[in-house]
């Protein structure tokens, strides 16, 4: 192979390399838009209205609630299976040029954020700034994604956030009720 060549391979392959990671990157940007745009509409919103403020620990307790049960669906399970192996993700969706490069990412994209959107949920809720709530979260997708039993992982922090989002739920409607006080 001559230096020429040996040249534009690599190239291409940085190039197609980093459009893959820009696709992939732009699922979770669009995510991130989205989440952030409803937690500064909250803030807003709680900001303005002090009874607005009275809702926070109920929508939180929804968003558990909802992010445990999705923790359960085959629809997680089918998004970890995908994520869980990554050659198969490779061998069965890699098309030639920049296009195929970029499909590749936002589809693996688009799986990696059905797999977690709902512990970032979960992470949302418990604090963003919270460490320990963070690395909880890291070690649950790490731990979900590769060992054996990583999927049954996953079915039980569900249950625990379904839990969770249940006791407050139970707190606010007590609290709103003018038992809890």
């Amino acid at each position: 192979m001559n230096l020429n060549r040996r040249t534009f391979l690599k190239t291409t392959t940085a190039v197609g390399g980093g459009l893959l990671v820009g696709g992939y990157f732009a699922v979770w940007a669009g995510f991130s838009a989205v989440a952030a745009g409803a937690q500064i509409w909250l803030h807003r919103a709680a900001l303005l209205h002090t009874h607005a403020l009275a809702a926070v620990p109920l929508l939180a307790g929804l968003m558990l609630l909802g992010a445990g049960l999705y923790q359960l669906t085959p629809w997680k399970s089918a998004c970890l299976q995908h994520c869980r192996d990554p050659l198969e993700l490779v061998a069965r969706h890699l098309h030639p040029g920049w296009r195929g490069a970029v499909a590749l990412g936002v589809h693996h994209g688009l799986f990696c954020t059905g797999c977690c959107w709902a512990l970032m949920v979960m992470q949302l809720v418990t604090g963003v700034m919270n460490l320990g709530a963070m690395a909880a979260i890291a070690a649950v997708i790490a731990l979900e994604k590769l060992l054996a039993r990583g999927p049954l992982i996953g079915r039980v922090v569900g249950v625990i956030a379904i839990a969770a989002g249940v006791v407050m739920l139970a707190r606010t409607g007590l609290r709103l009720s003018g038992f809890g006080r």
